[in-house]
């Protein structure tokens, strides 16, 4: 193991070495016209190894004692020992040349001191063997240093990243890609639109459709597209960021400067490991030393946010957003001053980087309702294909009784009467098949298909489904109607989705108690 105090002895000697060779090869090169070109090599290399070891003169004492990274370049037989003896022996030899080619002499005998120096080949092989070695022992420590950075830049990521994405929507991404059905969608990813966006830079895609037409899952299939098409791809520069508003996130998420610095904190998470990367990586570095670290009080602003937005940006060709149900932001204002915040970045105008950015957006409402009149967007209708319908009941189909299952003939009346019925909507489609769940002869699965009533457009025949149901729940006692209701209520108005168990506990609460009572809890049936 070194001496950390000969350690530091021998990088500090390294770089006031380099700095007085490069300093007086310039100076040299300055001063004669025909300066040979093997003095300003040796300018260039002391010039670079000043700097790197500069940067391993910055990592401090302490790190690099404990480095595994620079264990073996620091070692008292290592590379930097070996760079300091070469280095010392290329001083002389500049210093010795130099003195020979002074270019304060004057007249004749300046020309003839230049000539004979020119003269000297034995100097300049012994300069250009201590440049080669130089190189050789640069190289090393060059990049046993790169180890050392990224392996600390690893660590901090996590904490970086963590503090800038709070709310993590990968999870729900990766939920809702489960519940899609394999071939579903297929008709929005091989779209003319979709593929427009796709070529176009800087352009949004506003796909709109009713509630319960599959917008959610859609677009977890349009980001699963993008991973598949760049990021999954090697040495890809294609940054992908996305945001699932919800009405059960909590109204504190969804507030500008927090979404904007989600959107900063995956495209951070999405940097590579890379020495290229580093660069952009310590502006979202910076950014939470001064506003996340435990000793810091300075709130960022938003302008702060979006300016380190565009420096991690900057290290990516090209960057999709993914919005989705966007009007299910809980503040209308919040919802267009975010989205106009976002698309500013791809003005030189309004930001320091432009970022070459390509949005694409899902709403329940038309853009208008939504404050977005006369922007310049591709629209897309968002509504279920027969095809990805006829798929989702094939997968939901083993689910009913036997009656439907061993019957082809009923099998595909059910299916095709449902299609019929739901009108492009695949909400509607579940709640059909959750009614016919537990139907045991053909004729109550007819009447049953039957009562499925259709209005005058999807959203009317969903609004007859739902009063269906609660239909249903009322035509049950008075007791299980109450539980229903409580539970609609708990369900309806839950920050977040709640598991049985969850909900059990949550509707065995009574007003005005100070104790929790076990013994309300409802059974799980």
């Amino acid at each position: 193991m070194s001496d950390p105090l000969s350690t530091v002895a021998s990088i500090i000697a390294i770089i006031d070495l380099a700095a007085n060779i490069s300093s007086a090869c310039r100076k040299y090169a300055d001063s004669v016209h025909d300066a040979p070109k093997l003095i300003k090599r040796i300018q260039e290399t002391a010039s670079s190894l000043q700097t790197l070891f500069e940067e391993l003169r910055e990592l401090g004492d302490l790190r690099l004692a404990k480095s595994k990274c620079l264990e073996k370049v620091l070692a008292p037989d290592g590379d930097v020992k070996a760079c300091q003896t070469v280095i010392i022996r290329l001083e002389k030899l500049v210093d010795n040349y130099l003195r020979e080619v002074n270019p304060h002499v004057v007249g004749k005998r300046r020309q003839v001191c230049a000539k004979v120096a020119r003269l000297k080949i034995c100097w300049m092989k012994k300069a250009k063997v201590h440049m080669e070695e130089i190189e050789r022992y640069r190289k090393t420590i060059d990049e046993a240093l790169k180890m050392e950075i990224v392996s600390e830049t690893a660590v901090t990521s996590d904490i970086v990243v963590k503090w800038l994405i709070p709310r993590d929507y990968a999870e729900y991404q990766r939920e809702c890609s489960s519940r899609g059905i394999e071939g579903t969608c297929r008709w929005v990813l091989e779209s003319k639109e979709y593929r427009t966006w796709l070529r176009s830079d800087q352009q949004t895609l506003f796909c709109r459709g009713m509630p319960g037409a599959g917008k959610t899952i859609l677009t977890a299939a349009v980001i699963a597209d993008l991973d598949r098409q760049f990021r999954d791809t090697s040495n890809s520069k294609v940054g992908i960021a996305y945001i699932y508003f919800h009405y059960h996130g909590q109204p504190s998420d969804q507030k500008v400067d927090l979404l904007v610095k989600n959107l900063l904190g995956q495209l951070t998470r999405a940097l590579p490991d890379t020495m290229d990367a580093l660069d952009y990586f310590n502006h979202a570095r910076k950014f939470y030393d001064k506003h996340g670290a435990s000793d810091s009080v300075q709130s960022p602003s938003l302008n702060d946010i979006l300016d380190v937005f565009c420096r991690v940006a900057a290290w990516y060709k090209d960057i999709f957003i993914v919005i989705d149900a966007l009007d299910e932001c809980r503040n209308p204002t919040w919802c267009v001053e975010f989205l106009d915040k976002i698309t500013s970045l791809r003005s030189k105008d309004k930001v320091k980087v432009k970022v070459n950015l390509r949005i694409f957006l899902t709403l329940r409402i038309s853009r208008e309702a939504q404050g977005l009149r006369n922007r310049d967007f591709l629209t897309l209708d968002i509504r279920a294909k027969e095809e990805d319908i006829r798929k989702y009941l094939d997968k939901m189909v083993p689910e009913l009784r036997d009656v439907v299952r061993h019957n082809p003939s009923l099998k595909e009346e059910v299916k095709t009467e449902i299609i019929t019925k739901v009108d492009g909507v695949f909400l509607l489609a579940k709640l059909y098949m959750e009614r016919l769940k537990g139907l045991s002869t053909e004729t109550d699965v007819r009447k049953q298909l039957q009562s499925f009533k259709q209005g005058k457009d999807p959203s009317e025949t969903l609004a007859l489904a739902y009063g269906g149901i609660f239909d249903r729940i009322k035509g049950q006692s008075k007791e299980l109607t109450r539980l229903a209701e409580k539970a609609l209520t708990w369900v309806a108005f839950a920050t977040r989705t709640l598991n049985e168990t969850e909900l059990r506990y949550a509707m065995a609460v009574e007003t005005g108690t100070d104790k929790f009572d076990e013994k309300n809890l409802s059974s799980a049936d």
